[in-house]
């Protein structure tokens, strides 16, 4: 009764996981995805929906937290990433894929596109760098296909043209000139275009 009292009888089942201890931070950087400020939002966890959860996600160590806030103190917690599914933080809707745990590049992955056994995905990434005795943590995102589980990492229009039959990478080139759109530069919207359109092509075979 007293726990739930603190927690709430709705949000108790995920107060439950290791301290998170904030790391020291640079005077203009932070390990954080968007924010050093928590984002109040959703996640699935343990297949239940928690709603108003407040989320930070530390880009450099891969690691989900959720600030409670108790009536005497602020607690930082460390979700289970066995127990995540997805959820969404800062506007960005952000999945768990086993397949990247397996393949050694994280657990969770900034989703631009999805459909059935095709995705296009971001895994939003800070490296640290030292400068004198401050750690500045700086962005690193790396860009993937999820191509019937093969990771495809994204550097160029070729990345793409691999889930294609060759008979359909003609089409692709053409709808990259007509939307002026080099993949190179790896910008979210473009990728959102690009893999739906792939998928619509995937479709057609």
């Amino acid at each position: 009764i007293w726990f739930d009292q603190i927690a709430s009888p709705v949000n108790a089942a995920i107060v439950n996981g290791p301290e998170y201890r904030i790391p020291v931070m640079g005077t203009q950087s932070h390990p954080f995805f968007r924010s050093q400020e928590s984002d109040r939002t959703y996640i699935h966890y343990d297949n239940d929906l928690y709603r108003n959860v407040d989320l930070l996600y530390d880009a450099f160590g891969d690691v989900l937290v959720y600030k409670f806030i108790s009536p005497d103190k602020v607690l930082f917690i460390k979700l289970d990433s066995r127990m995540v599914q997805d959820f969404s933080l800062h506007q960005h809707y952000f999945k768990k894929y086993n397949e990247g745990i397996r393949a050694g590049i994280g657990a969770y992955f900034d989703v631009l596109f999805e459909k059935d056994d095709f995705a296009v995905v971001v895994k939003r990434r800070k490296v640290e760098r030292l400068e004198g005795k401050l750690s500045v943590y700086i962005e690193d995102d790396v860009h993937y296909i999820l191509n019937n589980g093969q990771w495809i990492r994204i550097t160029g229009n070729g990345s793409f043209s691999k889930t294609l039959p060759k008979d359909q990478r003609k089409e692709l080139t053409t709808f990259l000139k007509g939307n002026h759109i080099n993949v190179r530069k790896r910008k979210d919207d473009d990728l959102k275009k690009v893999g739906a359109f792939c998928y619509s092509l995937k479709e057609r075979k």
